[in-house]
């Protein structure tokens, strides 16, 4: 993606996608338009790339997202791969394709921190077809905690946020910025609102 000076924390900007990730299209790709148009595969990451080659990103920093920096960094000297794909969708049979591409790409990883619990069941029931026993084989991690983590099988973990404190803050400062005419009078701030790991079956390895 192209750079972003000031950053993208909460994916309020959108960046052009690199040349070197888009496809080069033909006459009929270019002129298709409605749904056809929106169905092209424009880039090698076409499920983030807008019809006008340009991406919704978020920007994560050493200082503001430690861990994540740190796990995506340790990624990419494993794979190559320097981004976190939040619109992967393993449960759909398309997408189980992909996740059979990635497991080539990097055959050593045993784990998967999903970005929802949906995609995390998804994927439970992906490795349950082709074979993998969740969580001997392949342990697995949602987030958000819904009320079907508990009612899988196995029994997800799951990352349990605070979204209602979350939103509170949110509002907090729309309408401080509102009473300001829209401007922003407060120094940057880092609020941490308080998060819980609940462990389940889906990834508590059995140790032989």
């Amino acid at each position: 993606f192209e750079y972003i000076e000031e950053g993208s924390p909460y994916m309020l900007l959108t960046t052009k996608v690199s040349n070197s990730k888009l496809l080069d299209l033909n006459f009929e790709e270019k002129s298709k338009s409605g749904f056809d148009k929106l169905q092209t595969n424009r880039s090698s990451i076409p499920a983030v790339t807008h019809v006008d080659d340009s991406a919704r990103i978020q920007t994560i920093s050493k200082d503001r997202n430690g861990f994540v920096y740190d796990l995506l960094k340790s990624f990419e000297n494993e794979t190559s791969l320097n981004f976190l794909h939040r619109t992967f969708k393993i449960k759909r049979k398309h997408n189980q394709l992909e996740i059979k591409k990635f497991m080539k790409i990097a055959p050593q990883i045993d784990g998967l921190f999903s970005i929802t619990d949906c995609t995390a069941i998804g994927a439970i029931n992906h490795f349950k077809n082709i074979g993998l026993k969740v969580p001997e084989d392949f342990a697995v991690i949602g987030f958000s905690n819904w009320k079907i983590s508990d009612l899988t099988s196995p029994k997800l973990s799951s990352v349990e946020q605070n979204g209602f404190l979350m939103g509170n803050r949110v509002i907090e400062v729309f309408i401080k910025i509102l009473e300001n005419n829209g401007t922003i009078n407060e120094a940057f701030t880092t609020t941490t609102i308080p998060t819980a790991l609940c462990l389940r079956e889906s990834s508590n390895k059995i140790k032989t």
